[in-house]
């Protein structure tokens, strides 16, 4: 009994933790699931976040991950 207690206790802690350590990253309202972007194309991705908050964006069609960080108007 005393394992299982401390077991998740243990699940617990970890995910208030990991809660802690997630962004608030929302993106912005316009995007939808089902939404199609034009393949290969330049597409402007937008949301908010708190400035400074890493950001990355992966695109299915060729897996490139591009990466930037919030500014200061969050978006």
């Amino acid at each position: 009994m005393k394992k299982v207690f401390s077991a998740v206790l243990l699940a617990g802690c970890l995910s208030m933790f990991t809660s802690i350590l997630c962004a608030q990253v929302r993106i912005a309202s316009v995007f939808t699931d089902g939404m199609v972007l034009q393949q290969s194309s330049a597409a402007p991705v937008w949301g908010h976040a708190k400035p400074g908050t890493e950001v990355i964006v992966t695109g299915s069609w060729d897996g490139v991950e591009c990466k930037t960080a919030a500014g200061k108007d969050s978006v």
